[in-house]
This record gives structure tokens, sequence and C-alpha cells, in this order.
């Protein structure tokens, strides 16, 4: 086989070029420190890529999303915690105040303390957080409560609750309208027994009503007709529920009904009293009773105050205290539950993050002392190659010629 020199420089060429190709890609890997830049580069590796850079995209923005939400609710939780520091101190003055010792001048002096705590309180229910009113609702350019007439306390904002999404398909809301916190439906629930002849004997026998979180526990003499055990309720749970008889028919029914938003759930002990009343297993009815409005019960008070209403503030008022101050608390408690749900699902969105960042990593980064040492490499093997044909690949006409 013949070789000519077009042949023979013609490979040195392809080879010298190819060597080329080889330097430059490591000299880029080494700059830009990545495996490739194009997809038919890599294909498997382009797509992994673009898959995991997506859901980092997307946990970034959900991330930004748990900040803002956390922001947030961090603003309404210090809100709350005001208020309820507020309505604590309102709870010693009433107290105080419903004192029949206490002189004229203190009630009033007392009342004006009270006037400036509402006034305290209203500002709180106007509490803003980057220039968006955080118990507005939907309305957050409004401020939720404004002053109307005799000095009423009107909500000027909706009941808009905003859901802001914090995984894929998954949203928290993250505000609470000012009339779900400062206002309150006042719902009571109500157990019927079936109908029985005042003169039905029942007993003896225990048996156990649940209130919320408490526990009342019942004894009922034997012979008991529906009149004592209505007493014997109110008389182990009267500040919780309230048990009366009413007539239905020729009969009666024993009535149990909560004095608060609290559900009601009974169940026997000893004997088989609640069974021979008809009460078991049966499903409590709801009762709505009037609105709970802590920016009225605040004029109230100072009303009552000043007009010497001392029976009342020791009993209407303090209980509707202690029933707002109740309605706070698990206000309170329902925005606390959600900023550990978010903080959680940002510590585990953190971690998933250098997970996902380690793993994208071995897909589009190259090991730098690798591509170095290869780089190095290449470089020597491309100038020998230059040398080589430097010395090969020389002749010309003129080494002919003499």
């Amino acid at each position: 086989m013949r070789v000519s020199d077009k042949v023979f420089t013609s490979v040195f060429l392809t080879d010298l070029m190819g060597n080329r190709d080889r330097l430059l890609k490591l000299q880029h890997q080494a700059s830009t420190g990545k495996k490739f830049d194009l997809p038919e580069e890599d294909p498997v590796g382009s797509v992994r890529s673009m898959r995991l850079n997506r859901v980092l995209n997307e946990n970034g923005q959900f991330s930004k999303n748990m900040d803002e939400a956390i922001a947030w609710l961090s603003a309404t939780e210090s809100a709350l915690d005001q208020a309820t520091s507020i309505i604590h101190i309102v709870r010693e003055r009433v107290i105080q105040g419903a004192n029949d010792t206490l002189a004229q001048v203190d009630r009033e002096a007392i009342a004006d303390q009270i006037d400036k705590l509402r006034e305290e309180l209203l500002q709180i229910a106007n509490t803003s957080l980057g220039g968006r009113y955080i118990f507005s609702g939907f309305k957050t350019q409004s401020k939720p409560y404004a002053l109307g007439q005799a000095s009423v306390a009107i909500y000027q904002g909706d009941e808009g609750e905003m859901a802001w999404e914090i995984e894929s398909g998954e949203t928290i809301v993250v505000n609470v309208p000012g009339n779900q916190v400062f206002a309150t439906q006042r719902i009571e629930y109500r157990l019927e027994s079936d109908m029985h002849s005042s003169a039905s004997i029942f007993g003896p026998g225990i048996f156990t009503i649940r209130v919320g979180n408490r526990v009342y526990s019942v004894d009922v003499p034997a012979g008991a007709n529906v009149s004592i055990i209505a007493d014997r309720i109110n008389l182990r749970a009267g500040g919780s529920l309230r048990a009366y008889v009413v007539p239905d028919g020729i009969g009666v029914k024993l009535v149990i009904q909560s004095k608060g938003n609290e559900r009601l759930s009974l169940s026997d002990s000893v004997g088989t009293v609640l069974k021979d009343l008809g009460m078991l297993n049966k499903r409590e009815e709801m009762v709505y009773v009037g609105d709970l409005d802590i920016f009225d019960i605040l004029q109230k008070i100072s009303e009552d105050l000043r007009y010497n209403r001392s029976s009342s503030l020791s009993g209407e008022r303090l209980s509707e205290l202690d029933e707002y101050l109740d309605h706070l608390l698990r206000v309170r408690a329902r925005v606390g539950a959600k900023v550990n749900r978010l903080e959680a699902t940002k510590s585990r969105f953190e971690d998933n993050k250098v997970q996902l960042t380690s793993l994208l990593s071995k897909i589009e980064d190259v090991d730098i002392a690798e591509v170095v040492m290869n780089l190095s490499n290449q470089q020597a093997i491309y100038q020998s190659a230059l040398r080589a044909g430097a010395r090969i690949i020389q002749t010309s006409l003129l080494d002919f010629l003499e």
C-alpha cells in the first residue's frame, strides 16, 4: 500500500484537530466547572438536570411563600398576645370595680382606664404589616375597624381568607378576619332526653358529662325524677352548662345545654340513668344565641362602672369576658399551630434543597482535580503532536532544488 504525503498530512491534521477539540473541551470544563452546556452533549444528564432545577426553583418559591406566611402569622400572633394581655387587665379591673365598698369616684377612674384600654385594643385590631392590615380579610389596604356613632366599633373588612401555596397542591390560610378575632358567634350545644312522665323514676347511678376538655361526674340517687336529675347536673357542672326540664305534650324532657361554644358528650359510669332517659348516642343540637363583640363588652363595662351596676359587672360582664378569653385563646392556638407547621415544612424544604443540590452537582459539575490533571496531559499531548508534525512534515519543493 502506497501512502502519499497528502494522506500522511491529512491523517496528521485530523488527529491534531481531535487533540485540539479535546483540549478545548477540557479548558471549557475547567473554566465553567460544568460537564456539559448543550443537551446533545449528555441527553440523559440534561433531562435529569432540568427536572432537578425545576424542582429546586419551585421549592425556592414555596420557601419564599412560607417566609411571608410565617411573618404574617407571627404578626398576628403578636397582636393576639397583646390583646390577651389587655383582656386580662380588663378582667382584673372588672373584679375590682364590682366591689360594693368601692367609692364612685374610683369606679369612674376605672371606667376611664377601660376606655383607654378599648382604644388600645382598637389599635391592635388595626395592626398592619408592610402597609397591609392583617385583620381586614381580603381588604388589606383598608383599616378593619373604625368608630361609628356613639363610639361603636364597626368592622369594615370582609371575611376573605388568604390561602398561600406552600407545597405542590398544599395551601395554608395565613390570615384571620377581624370579625372572627374580636367578635364571635355565641353558640351553645343542647341535648334532649326522650319524653317521660313527670312521675318517672330513675337511678341510682353515676354518669359523666364532658364539656369541651372538662369532665363532670353526676351522681343520681335512687328514686330520682327528671327534675332531681336536672338539679344534680346544675350542682356538679353549673359553671359550664345548665340543665332544665321542659314540657313536651303530655310529658316532660330533660334538656342539658352548654354555656359556651363547647360540644357535649355523655356516658353512663354506674347504672343506666342516661340510657333510661334516652340521652345516650344522641347528637347534640347547635343553638345560636347571639354575637359576642369585645368592643361592645368593653363599652358596656365602662357604662356599668359609671352607673354603679356592680351585679352586672360581677355576673354577665365577667362571664362574657371569660367566654371571649376562651375564644381568643382558641384563635391563638390555631395561629400558633400554623406557625409550627410552616417552620417544620420550611426546615424539611431546606434539607431537601441540600440533597437536591448535591444530586444536581453530581450530574452537572466536574471533578476539578481530575479535569486539571486531564487538561495538563492533553496540553502535553497537543504540544508533542505539534512538535512531531513540525519535524516530519517539513519537506517542500525547495528541498529538492540544487
